[in-house]
């Protein structure tokens, strides 16, 4: 019982440290909803590209430091909605990601600090990095999205978006998307 209480609690450390690293960007803690593995942590800029994971994440994704600072996007690790992103809030969201194998993922979205760059104070900054993964089952989730009938795939459409978006200075010729 020792063992499972000082795990929980170095999880916690780890989560708050992550949190507090990351402060200035998307934070993103996620669990398979059947728990078949462990919660993972992830950073994400405002592009949507992975710049941190923690520990089960790099070892469940095969993110290592070189892939990373490459640039992996979200999209090629979930499929999700985008608009959850782009909500002007400062309270963590909560939503469903669809891993690559159709697996349905619990997940808290966490929208950067503001005002990090300017200095926030130490009550903010411990608010906005306390640990939330052991939560994540019981977080009211929004209901699924009623299925879509025709159009592309969510995740085509996501990595087409992606596209245009780095490659807005180019001509985009029909054929390429």
């Amino acid at each position: 019982m020792a063992l499972a209480a000082a795990k929980v609690a170095a999880h916690a450390v780890e989560e708050r440290l992550f949190r507090e690293f990351f402060g200035n960007v998307w934070t993103i803690a996620a669990v398979p909803s059947d728990r078949s593995r462990p919660a993972l942590l992830l950073a994400v800029d405002s592009d949507l590209r992975i710049l941190g994971a923690d520990r089960t994440a790099r070892m469940l994704f095969g993110l290592d430091d070189d892939r990373l600072n490459r640039g992996v996007p979200l999209s090629a690790i979930f499929d999700y909605d985008r608009s959850a992103f782009r909500r002007n809030q400062e309270e963590d969201i909560p939503a469903r990601f669809s891993g690559e194998d159709a697996e349905e993922w619990h997940v808290l979205i966490t929208p950067p600090l503001c005002g990090w760059s300017a200095g926030c104070s130490p009550a903010e900054v411990a608010i906005h990095s306390r640990p939330r993964i052991s939560i994540l089952h019981d977080v009211q989730l929004p209901e699924p999205a009623p299925e879509m009938r025709g159009g592309l795939p969510p995740m085509r459409t996501q990595r087409i978006c992606e596209y245009i978006a780095s490659n807005l200075g180019q001509t985009i010729r029909l054929e390429t998307l």
